[in-house]
């Protein structure tokens, strides 16, 4: 079995920054997925759905 290696904490800059990062991750994800949503109210299901591999090609570049 291995053993654990003892470490130094982080600093409190890196732990406020990994915060910082986490958090922009989610709310981006939430503004996503909000935006997911108003748009399928906004477009017709037929025209969102030929969006859909648009916008894959586009984010694929």
């Amino acid at each position: 079995m291995t053993e654990a290696i003892q470490t130094e904490p982080m600093p409190p800059a890196v732990r406020a920054a990994r915060l910082i990062m986490i958090l922009d991750v989610a709310l981006s994800l939430i503004g996503i997925a909000i935006m997911i949503g108003i748009g399928t109210v906004v477009f017709s299901t037929g025209y969102v759905l030929l969006l859909t591999p648009a916008a894959a090609r586009w984010f694929d570049r």
